[in-house]
């Protein structure tokens, strides 16, 4: 009886650490994922197909897909291992999830904080892109992996993290730059984002002309169109925006890396007005951007003062805010 008292509690402390926490996290997002995915997912479809293309066209099937690389050759080598279509992705899910809550918990000095930013990502993005952009969702993995190395002055690793996000999703480019540049102004950071909205205003029709020569996601949207119409003010753009605009305020109290994160968001915002006419670019980058969110937070909520006030209201008004938008606004499920 005393033993199994004993490992109880062994289990009960392992919960309440930050290695429970993750695990506890993994674990529930894994299943959600499965139970969506084997369910009404229309984006899962698209995948099972290509796995089981895989299993019948080996790895050249895999490569001459629209698909990148490095996926695309992960992809062929979990299929060889693993039969069920349903459990390939979710090995993409585990691993996606499992990177970003350890990124987290090394930023993170106590496990309520991991625990709050861990619920702010599970609310904004895990639905948007663990259940439906699953190489979206490994290479903002890496991404968030090459900014904590940046962060650290490892800038090889960084360096690298970045290069094997862009082998997932090629979107990834954009994060490059602020990777090897690290040292930001706010008078730097609003000039860059006006040149990039202005640059693309006027260059953007034939580069992409241009890329669909080259790659067959954007020869497919310039066949098919590239979505609905964009709404410029949108709750979710101003909620975002009423938060850089925060942070430009407190610029000087706040860390390089939560610097680092303001100028990418300032970014995010300029290539979302750029690219107001093609909806699937302009939702694509904003998104992939705005997952910065989560290593600026993750310092904010330590930080004492007003900064720490407005970010918890920002996390909590995430919170409620996707949580309708994704459940009840437009139900995944």
């Amino acid at each position: 009886m005393r033993l199994v008292i004993d490992n109880m509690s062994n289990i009960s402390t392992f919960l309440m650490s930050k290695k429970g926490l993750i695990a506890k996290a993994v674990t529930v997002m894994s299943v959600i994922a499965a139970f969506y995915m084997a369910g009404i997912s229309k984006d899962f479809s698209g995948y099972e197909t290509y796995f089981s293309g895989i299993r019948n066209g080996g790895l050249s099937f895999a490569l001459l897909s629209r698909f990148e690389p490095l996926f695309a050759a992960i992809s062929f080598v979990v299929v060889l291992f693993v039969k069920s279509d349903l459990f390939v992705y979710l090995v993409f899910v585990v691993t996606a999830i499992w990177i970003k809550v350890s990124v987290i918990r090394q930023l993170a000095v106590t496990w309520s904080v991991l625990a709050i930013i861990v619920l702010f990502y599970g609310a904004r993005f895990f639905p948007l892109f663990e259940l439906t952009q699953i190489r979206v969702a490994i290479a903002t993995s890496f991404i968030l992996l090459a900014f904590l190395m940046a962060s650290k002055d490892r800038v090889k690793s960084a360096v690298l993290f970045s290069l094997v996000s862009i082998g997932f999703h090629f979107s990834s480019f954009v994060f490059l730059p602020f990777i090897l540049l690290r040292k930001w102004g706010v008078k730097s950071a609003v000039v860059l984002a006006l040149l990039i909205l202005l640059t693309l205003t006027f260059v953007k029709v034939r580069m992409l002309d241009l890329l669909s020569e080259y790659m067959q996601v954007i020869d497919m949207y310039e066949k098919v169109g590239y979505g609905d119409k964009v709404n410029p003010l949108s709750v979710t753009v101003i909620l975002d925006s009423v938060m850089i605009a925060v942070g430009m305020a407190f610029w000087r109290k706040s860390s390089r890396l939560m610097q680092n994160v303001l100028v990418v968001q300032v970014v995010g915002l300029a290539l979302f007005y750029a690219f107001l006419d093609y909806a699937v670019l302009a939702h694509r980058f904003r998104e992939m951007l705005s997952v910065m969110w989560v290593l600026y937070l993750v310092h904010a909520v330590q930080e004492r003062g007003v900064i720490k006030y407005f970010s918890y209201s920002f996390v909590i008004v995430n919170v409620g805010l996707y949580t309708y938008l994704f459940y009840f606004y437009k139900p995944i499920f």
